[in-house]
């Protein structure tokens, strides 16, 4: 997760608008509220305007995993976060709630 220190400061910013983005899509899509998705679909949009302005694409920056996930009533949640490679122990990977890890 260092590398997130050497990106250009701009990706700090598409990583908070694609999130924003994912989680209004889901939280649309859960809640049949079309408004919302659509509001989501454009954070998603905006996350990659952002990157066009600053000159970046999206392989520039890191972005983190984003899953729905499906919940009782056929509702939706959403979590995003890094997996990084443990060295230690039987698991393969850790995960990390994006946000902590933001620089």
């Amino acid at each position: 997760m260092e590398d997130l220190l050497s990106e250009p400061t701009a990706c700090s910013a598409y990583r908070q608008a694609y999130v924003d983005g994912f989680e209004a899509h889901v939280e649309g899509l859960s809640e049949k509220q079309d408004a919302r998705r659509q509001e989501g679909i454009e954070g998603l949009n905006m996350s990659q305007e952002l990157l066009a302005r600053n000159g970046l694409d999206k392989d520039d920056c890191t972005r983190p995993l984003c899953i729905i996930e499906p919940q009782q009533g056929g509702k939706l949640d959403s979590w995003c976060g890094y997996r990084v490679l443990k060295t230690d122990g039987s698991e393969l990977y850790q995960w990390f709630e994006w946000s902590i890890i933001q620089p």
